[in-house]
């Protein structure tokens, strides 16, 4: 039962870091980019995948350019970056791994085990 709990907890963390990571990148995206199309937001996949007992992972997809975007380059005869990609991706690594270090009281336990417990 302890497994089923803390896969849950997992996942749950894994997801919501996930939306909290494309909600950001959309506003900064949204700040800095001018679009012709909104593909570069809509192509954005999040997937969590169980691969153990007490294992997951989570799966990002973006459009290929949207890396290209985040590399400095000379535009206009400046240096510049469009920070929507290195900033968010990492920023929310370091989120999901304090939150899974120390975000698994007792009392986060108990309301995950109340939930099974639920029809």
């Amino acid at each position: 039962m302890d497994n089923n709990i803390e896969l849950r907890f997992i996942g749950d963390t894994l997801r919501d870091e996930a939306q909290r990571l494309f909600k950001n990148q959309a506003l900064a995206m949204t700040k800095e980019l001018k679009f012709h199309t909104s593909d570069i937001i809509d192509h954005r996949k999040a997937e969590v995948k169980n691969t153990g007992p007490v294992n997951a992972t989570l799966e990002l997809s973006f459009t290929d350019y949207t890396r290209q975007l985040d590399i400095k380059k000379e535009r206009n005869g400046k240096l510049k970056s469009y920070r929507i990609y290195n900033r968010f991706v990492w920023g929310h690594y370091y989120a999901i791994a304090y939150r899974l270090m120390y975000d698994l009281t007792d009392e986060v336990r108990n309301n995950i085990r109340a939930s099974f417990n639920t029809p």
